[in-house]
């Protein structure tokens, strides 16, 4: 099983910055995160991707 499969991560939540940087101390970074809605909203959310540098593609919401 792979690192990645074996991690625990909250359930019905994405991962947060936070959980990535955990996910990063085993060695794994995934090229691009993407995320819902939820998380494209959170402005938290995306400064924690930009301050660490990392691709993303997050969903926003219509207007």
């Amino acid at each position: 099983m792979s690192a990645l499969a074996s991690h625990s991560w909250p359930s019905r939540h994405p991962p947060d910055a936070t959980s990535l940087d955990e996910l990063a101390a085993t060695g794994l970074r995934p090229a691009v995160r993407v995320a819902d809605t939820g998380y494209g909203a959170n402005a938290d959310f995306r400064r924690g991707l930009e301050d660490r540098a990392l691709a993303y593609v997050l969903q926003t919401r219509a207007r």
